[in-house]
């Protein structure tokens, strides 16, 4: 198991900061490729408005809106979108596109393949590559970007192919938004689960890391004993050998990634598990 705090990387060489008078732009690698779990989170915070391109040929990249509001548009095809809290975007290696904030805004950025929190984009906004491609996205057959909204069941916008619906599901008093799947392609699931919980569980067939951005929880390995107290900033990630315990009694929201993706609506077992959907990432194999 690994945890790991958003407020411990500020000032290391996982931050990256831009400041333009009273703007700035920082961006903070809370899960890297040295992780090796097949993916990369970043936490980014912006204050005042910021305008760029951006072009990723070597990578996926998926951006989901915590606050604020921006505008994407996809220079490939001349559209764009205006983005708020609970939106996501997926850009590719076919995809040039521009992003402007209107204001400050939070976002979580998601890359597969994995970054290590340290690359900086070239005059074309691209980044040098780290890895391959998912194979869904490569070539000119490829797929190309699209946008989810939270609040629109069923809805995206997309080009490159048909997509799986887009699917919330309840137990209990937990609430789970399921915003990819493996027909995108990513290489992962990303969803967004909230509310409470008590939950021994046991991902014997993946990879999961969680980012708490509501509310406060405790994970506990149950092997060790060991405890961590949870809070907005905060990441667990979990693999096969790690059976623990997810404790919140108030209201905890979170962003959720599995690798291998699940495909939506399968049922834990009694050990807490998933049935395998795909190879689980080497480093993380029991």
């Amino acid at each position: 198991m690994l945890v790991r705090a958003l407020d411990d990387l500020i000032g290391s060489d996982k931050e990256i900061t831009i400041t333009d008078g009273e703007k700035l732009l920082r961006s903070v690698g809370i899960l890297t490729r040295e992780d090796e779990c097949g993916f990369s989170i970043s936490d980014i915070r912006i204050r005042g408005d910021w305008s760029w391109d951006s072009h990723y040929k070597s990578h996926v990249g998926m951006n989901f809106i915590i606050a604020g509001q921006l505008e994407v548009w996809d220079l490939t095809h001349d559209a764009s979108w205006t983005l708020g809290p609970g939106m996501l975007y997926v850009v590719g290696p076919r995809d040039r596109h521009r992003v402007t904030t209107h204001g400050d805004a939070h976002l979580v950025s998601l890359f597969n393949p994995a970054l290590s929190g340290t690359e900086r984009p070239d005059a074309d906004g691209t980044l040098a590559p780290t890895g391959d491609v998912p194979p869904a996205w490569q070539g000119e057959m490829g797929r190309t970007m699209f946008v989810m909204r939270d609040e629109d069941a069923g809805h995206a916008v997309l080009r490159g192919g048909p997509r799986a619906p887009w699917r919330t599901t309840t137990s209990g008093t937990v609430r789970t938004s399921l915003f990819l799947g493996p027909t995108e392609g990513c290489g992962l699931t990303i969803s967004m689960p909230r509310g409470t919980a008590d939950s021994m569980l046991w991902y014997k067939n993946h990879v999961e890391a969680n980012y708490v951005l509501e509310g406060e929880a405790t994970v506990e390995d149950l092997a060790t004993g060991q405890e961590w107290m949870l809070k907005p900033g905060s990441l667990y990630v979990v693999g096969p050998r790690d059976h623990h315990r997810l404790k919140a009694e108030n209201e905890v929201y979170f962003m959720s990634v599995f690798n291998p993706p699940l495909r939506g609506g399968e049922a834990r077992d009694a050990d807490g598990a998933y049935p395998a959907t795909g190879e689980v990432p080497l480093a993380w194999r029991a």
